[in-house]
């Protein structure tokens, strides 16, 4: 990796635990992509974990996530409080982002270009026809008020995000955590279903309500710069690590739910990362023998030369899209190995 490349001078806060509380966590190899794609493109990236993550991409920066959760309280939430990991990566994030400042990233984020500094947050798309399309008045004023250039406003906010430290926001960010924390504490997720949708949205909805009080409508980008892909049910998540769908020329080929997906030209050219979430999910019967730890991201790129994975892989790389090919596994991506 060419550390003398032009970066921002934006910092990054990623988290990486087991979903067993206690268990020693191993960074699939799309998070090692992930990473080793921020840390091309922030001037620093740091790993916030509890345990000891044994498969850190080289420049990311190891830090304690009990400075600031204590250990005693992760353990409380994700045992006898029942709250998944997910959550707890978002409260642990959220508040490393309030309190040094900087972006809240995800590992499975790919990084094709350097983010701004200062308040920034992303959007990813939305459905614009059919039933579950959003129409209601919150759906509405935030349409209103994100709107910019030609972008109409239509997305629902998500990570990642960036908190400038030492403001109002960042203060009432904090806050959310707290009142997370203690809904937790008080049984919020026990003996129910943590990802039914209000819970499992708790944090990202408390995030988009905070958006819209503080006024931050100016700092809300549109999808084409952090998320392209969409993610909604009806979708097939897949689809990003396949040819012939985001190289697809007929537009109507390329519209779901009334919601144009761009083309994969247009994302190499004006996207700031990549989200990769859902991708690698093993549902389809040419996938169902994978596992997140098994995956070889090279070769299934190296398969799949026109997918959308195959170009955004190859541009973190350095390499030509047309060369990646055969079967190199995690040994590729130079780690450091905890001791």
């Amino acid at each position: 990796m060419d550390k003398t490349k032009t970066m921002t001078t934006a910092t990054a806060h990623a988290f990486w635990a087991h979903r067993v509380c206690g268990e020693t966590p191993h960074l699939p190899e799309y998070g090692v992509v992930g990473l080793l794609s921020a840390s091309q493109q922030f001037d620093t990236v740091y790993l916030w974990q509890y345990e000891t993550v044994n498969n850190v991409p080289e420049h990311v920066v190891i830090r304690d996530a009990s400075e600031l959760l204590p250990i005693e309280i992760r353990n409380e939430l994700m045992g006898a409080k029942n709250m998944n990991v997910a959550h707890l990566s978002d409260i642990v994030r959220f508040l490393a982002a309030a309190r040094h400042g900087g972006w809240v990233i995800d590992v499975d984020n790919w990084w094709l270009r350097p983010p701004p500094t200062g308040f920034c947050f992303s959007t990813l798309p939305v459905k614009r026809a059919g039933a579950l399309a959003p129409r209601n008045a919150l759906a509405l004023d935030m349409r209103r008020r994100f709107q910019k250039g030609v972008w109409d406003g239509a997305g629902t906010i998500n990570t990642p995000f960036s908190v400038v430290k030492n403001t109002p926001f960042a203060s009432s960010l904090v806050e959310l955590c707290r009142a997370v924390i203690q809904k937790a504490q008080r049984g919020y997720f026990v003996g129910k279903n943590t990802f039914g949708k209000s819970r499992w949205l708790v944090l990202m909805w408390g995030l988009r309500d905070l958006v819209l009080k503080h006024n931050m409508g100016n700092f809300v980008r549109p999808p084409i710069e952090y998320g392209p892909v969409p993610y909604w049910g009806g979708y097939p998540k897949h689809m990003v690590r396949e040819d012939g769908v985001f190289n697809q020329t007929n537009v109507e080929k390329r519209t779901r739910f009334g919601t144009v997906i761009p083309h994969v030209d247009e994302i190499m050219e004006k996207s700031i990362c990549v989200p990769t979430s859902f991708t690698f999910g093993t549902s389809t019967e040419v996938w169902k023998n994978l596992t997140p730890e098994s995956m070889d991201i090279r070769a299934i790129a190296g398969t799949k030369p026109t997918s959308l994975l195959s170009y955004a892989y190859a541009h973190i790389m350095n390499e030509p899209s047309h060369s990646i090919s055969g079967t190199v596994g995690s040994s590729a991506l130079k780690t450091t190995q905890a001791q």
